[in-house]
């Protein structure tokens, strides 16, 4: 499953952003966490949630959220890789195809033939794993109220 997540400024107006699309599927260069790049795409098992609302819980965010889906065979037969993380092996961190696999606890991942982290097809605005067209939408993003984590 992959999260689509709003700001409240995306949900109204000209530059609206309702559903799912390509921009889903690009890695930040500022991830909020660490104000470093991100390391792949965050993507998460289906079958480590019981239902939506817990998985709403585990993105833990206060912005419109969504989610859409693919199984993990579609990725893996485009060559991605990926690294799987989390409590209960519920994260997956989706990799380009020649990623060097760094963990980001280490420094960030880049391909293998390229200069830098910069290099990796996932900061292309052009999708190109079509990554849009595998995943498809279960909930279009929407304002959420789920009961804290526990």
């Amino acid at each position: 499953m992959r999260g689509l997540l709003r700001f409240p400024s995306q949900m109204k107006g000209e530059f609206a952003r309702l559903h799912q699309d390509e921009d889903d599927f690009l890695r930040r260069t500022t991830y909020r966490l660490t104000s470093l790049p991100e390391n792949g795409l965050s993507i998460f098992r289906k079958c480590k949630f019981d239902s939506l609302e817990e998985f709403y819980r585990r993105l833990g965010s206060k912005k419109a959220t969504g989610v859409s889906e693919c199984t993990l065979g579609s990725l893996t037969d485009k060559h991605l890789k990926y690294k799987v993380s989390g409590e209960q092996h519920e994260h997956i961190s989706l990799r380009c195809p020649d990623c060097d696999m760094v963990d980001l606890e280490t420094g960030i991942c880049k391909p293998v033939t390229g200069a830098s982290f910069a290099d990796c097809p996932f900061f292309d605005k052009s999708d190109p794993f079509d990554l849009n067209g595998l995943f498809k939408e279960v909930e279009a993003p929407a304002f959420r109220t789920a009961p804290k984590k526990s």
